[in-house]
């Protein structure tokens, strides 16, 4: 588990580990994640396969992922939720946290943005 801060609509990687129950690293022959709000129980992104089977994975959360649902929150947690196979008869299960910043009125700064993308150069002497 880990308890990373992310700004709010920012880009984040994540690297999920995998361990057997001798705590050894696992590589895991399937495996899903989801992603959930903690506090409301939202489900921000549903069951998702691993991107990549190995002893440890890195996900993406996107702009999506990280925005906040209840602006009045300093930050929210998200709840990256993980479940793998890595043997015929062997499970393993995590969770990691992660706290996103509320920017303050960066969805409304976002939303100009993503509306109007170019920028005019400014005049010079």
């Amino acid at each position: 588990m880990s308890d990373d801060v992310i700004n709010e609509r920012s880009t984040a990687i994540v690297t999920l580990s995998f361990k057997d129950e001798d705590g050894v690293n696992a590589i895991p022959t399937s495996g899903v994640y989801r992603l959930t709000d903690l506090r409301s129980g939202t489900t921000i992104r549903n069951w998702t396969a691993l991107p990549s089977l190995a002893a440890s994975v890195e996900i993406t959360l996107t702009q999506s992922d990280t925005r906040i649902l209840t602006s009045t929150n300093d930050y929210e947690e998200r709840l990256i939720t993980v479940f793998w196979k890595y043997s015929t008869t062997k499970h393993g299960s995590d969770d990691y946290r992660v706290r996103i910043r509320n920017m303050h009125n960066i969805t409304a700064a976002f939303a100009t943005a993503s509306a109007s993308p170019s920028i005019s150069p400014s005049a010079g002497p």
